[in-house]
């Protein structure tokens, strides 16, 4: 019986170290498993930042190629840009000419002649008044331009021949047709479409003198009458091309060619017949 109740006693404080043993190992091992989950849960957080970041570079070299494409593309409408403008500044030889475009009157009121003037000089822009702004395309610009000084400047012939800037023009709200047109080269030049596209023509037609713009289409390199006093409705929306404007715009004579006096735009000035006829 003693026996027995020692082996009993002794079985159970064995069997409680080895319990208690396996306790301390089951609870080492839960704490590694802990770090572990941790270091897991670490290399997860690591990996799906590096994921993050690679996405964020892929991203960023896709905004830099399609960046880089918007360069490109720019880069290349400049050069042909630049390549027109030297053409048609170059179709046509410049050359040097005064117009008689304004009068001279003394104090007391007397007229005394006209004032020989470069006409570019009427083309020359300072921005000191406020211009219509639009938007769009050069030609979007052209029309709108157009069609603003056709509704908002009342026709009205000048007595003496006298070329108006276009801040007058603005100011008085009248104008005959070099004005017109000179207030609309005025806006679209306010407005960034370039100065080669647009040119300022003087010379005779079936009625007398006039003066009118003639412009560039963006859209398919041809020219086209801008015209808001002597053949507004056929001129406009880009109605009336160049190559099909000698009937309207034939000299006083009624003999066939434009009789152009001169052409200009900001930088040269044109006196020989357009060739651009026959290249349209």
């Amino acid at each position: 019986m003693i026996i027995n109740k020692i082996l009993k006693n002794f079985t159970k404080y064995i069997l409680k170290d080895e319990l208690i043993i396996l306790n301390n190992k089951i609870e080492n091992k839960n704490e590694i498993i802990n770090n572990q989950s941790k270091e897991i849960k670490n290399l997860i957080q690591k990996i799906e930042i590096r994921n993050k970041t690679r996405k964020d570079i892929r991203l960023n070299l896709e905004e830099t190629k399609k960046d880089l494409e918007k360069i490109k593309q720019k880069i290349n409408q400049e050069e042909k840009e630049n390549k027109l403008e030297e053409y048609w500044n170059n179709i046509r030889t410049p050359t040097t000419l005064t117009y008689p475009g304004r009068p001279l009157f003394l104090p007391n009121g007397e007229y005394k002649g006209k004032i020989e003037i470069d006409p570019r000089i009427f083309l020359t822009t300072y921005f000191n008044y406020k211009l219509p702004k639009f938007y769009g395309t050069n030609d979007e610009i052209a029309e709108k331009a157009r069609n603003w000084v056709q509704k908002k400047i009342k026709y009205k012939k000048d007595s003496k021949e006298m070329w108006q800037f276009y801040f007058e023009t603005l100011e008085r709200r009248e104008g005959d047709c070099e004005d017109q047109a000179i207030l609309v080269h005025a806006i679209m030049i306010y407005n960034n479409v370039p100065y080669w596209r647009i040119r300022l023509n003087a010379g005779n037609v079936d009625g007398g003198g006039h003066a009118y713009l003639t412009y560039l289409h963006e859209k398919n390199n041809k020219w086209y009458i801008l015209d808001s006093t002597y053949y507004p409705n056929e001129t406009k929306n880009f109605g009336l091309p160049w190559k099909k404007a000698e009937r309207y715009y034939s000299d006083s004579d009624g003999k066939k060619g434009f009789g152009i006096w001169f052409s200009c735009n900001q930088k040269y000035i044109f006196s020989d017949f357009p060739k651009e006829i026959e290249k349209i």
